[in-house]
């Protein structure tokens, strides 16, 4: 057992082989799904998107149960498929995500609090962690939401400044151009 080991409660073989198992598992389909998102050369639809990051979530709470449990800090690595969900997604999934990672949280705690009574003090920094998860969601979602307004203003003035320029070039190619000579007394 090793120094890190002790820091993350790495204490039990049984839980040491799963958690490295679980990584292991873990990063081996997140891998695969990064190269079938290569190989297909498109970008993934909303289902793929909803299976990924419902599966980070599982796989970000099982880590953290296989690792020690919610005192090993693992529980803020679920503000990331959080917060990705909220650029993805709008609404509802979002908010969808950000309800099972704080109730995937609180049935940790209340599920190690049953053999161990001083897990119960982690309720409510589990509670405020789940906050922050919502927060985040609706955070996000704001600014992705004005992100993408925001391009779709761009999308429209580049297709009018386009249709300007093939105006102004019909313009100038249907002008009649010549040169004049004035005088100081503006005679030709």
């Amino acid at each position: 057992v090793s120094f890190t080991d002790h820091q993350l409660g790495l204490t039990d073989n049984n839980y040491n082989t799963l958690y490295i198992s679980c990584v292991a598992i873990y990063f081996i389909l997140a891998t695969l799904t990064q190269l079938y998102i290569l190989i297909r050369n498109s970008q993934p639809n909303h289902i793929f998107l909803a299976i990924t990051i419902i599966s980070d979530v599982i796989f970000c709470l099982l880590c953290m149960h296989f690792a020690g449990g919610f005192n090993t800090g693992m529980g803020i690595l679920l503000l990331s498929p959080v917060a990705i969900a909220g650029i993805f997604f709008y609404g509802v999934f979002a908010f969808f995500i950000a309800a099972i990672s704080s109730l995937g949280l609180l049935l940790h705690i209340a599920w190690q609090s049953l053999t161990d009574h001083s897990q119960t003090q982690h309720f409510v920094a589990a509670g405020l962690l789940g906050i922050l998860f919502f927060l985040s969601s609706l955070l996000t979602q704001f600014v992705s939401r004005h992100i993408r307004k925001t391009e779709l203003l761009i999308t429209e003035q580049h297709t009018i400044t386009e249709k300007l320029e093939l105006t102004n070039q019909l313009i100038v190619q249907n002008m009649l151009t010549g040169i004049m000579v004035i005088d100081a007394q503006y005679r030709m």
